[in-house]
């Protein structure tokens, strides 16, 4: 009926171009909950920390972001392979460039059919 996760992690990218190279390190916990009717709950939560590998042209410091992601929404399962999916997800960057800097709200509709 209930499902907790924990997630961390390390991503690395080593491009030809020294500024597109990152090192990301990343935390997350997201929780579902069964409900009535082949309902499902689900919340999350995602800390992501990136670290650029150099310049940017104009740039007078590596760039660095963090990164925190909030979600919640709702699946319900028409039939056995066949689900919709109600979701709203804020999602803030704070950047040493303040191109990088952004908060932004996405509510999504989804249907999904596995097989």
């Amino acid at each position: 009926r209930h499902r907790l996760a924990l997630d961390a992690g390390y991503e690395f990218h080593n491009a030809d171009d020294r500024f597109e190279s990152y090192d990301k390190l990343f935390a997350g916990v997201s929780y579902q909950m069964s409900l009535p009717g082949r309902v499902t709950l689900m919340a999350s939560y995602t800390y992501e920390n990136w670290l650029f590998g150099g310049l940017e042209p104009l740039a007078t410091a590596r760039r660095r972001d963090a990164v925190n992601e909030v979600s919640i929404g709702l699946r319900k399962y028409m039939t056995t392979n066949l689900a919709v999916a109600l979701m709203h997800k804020y999602e803030t960057s704070s950047s040493n460039s303040d191109l990088y800097d952004f908060d932004r709200n996405v509510t999504s509709l989804t249907m999904s059919y596995g097989f």
